[in-house]
């Protein structure tokens, strides 16, 4: 058993933490979909608006989404939404309108 700690809208929406048999990001996720009915619904729609969840150890190091099924070997782990990207998005639509508006 691991102890997820879950911040922000998680944590008021579903719980604080939980005890979970996760051995993989993937697994930790899906168990919080079996235990909420509605995580994965928020999960998803977190997701396509850019936002992503770190799983973060005790000592700080942070696995991102991409390492969805890589093994979760700490005991415990902080699940912290992450904005990321959200500025790239920000440059990317500021030159789009630049580009379109030279069109014309």
């Amino acid at each position: 058993m691991k102890k997820f700690i879950l911040h922000g809208e998680m944590a008021s929406d579903f719980c604080k933490e939980i005890s979970l048999n996760a051995n993989t990001m993937r697994e930790a996720i899906e168990g919080l979909c079996a235990n909420f009915p509605k995580f994965r619904k928020y999960y998803i729609s977190k997701s396509l608006k850019g936002v992503h969840f770190l799983f973060v150890d005790n000592s700080k190091q942070a696995m991102e989404h991409y390492c969805f099924d890589l093994p979760l070997e700490k005991s415990t782990y902080n699940i912290v939404p992450s904005m990321e990207g959200a500025a790239m998005a920000g440059v990317f639509l500021a030159n789009f309108g630049l580009g379109y508006l030279m069109q014309k």
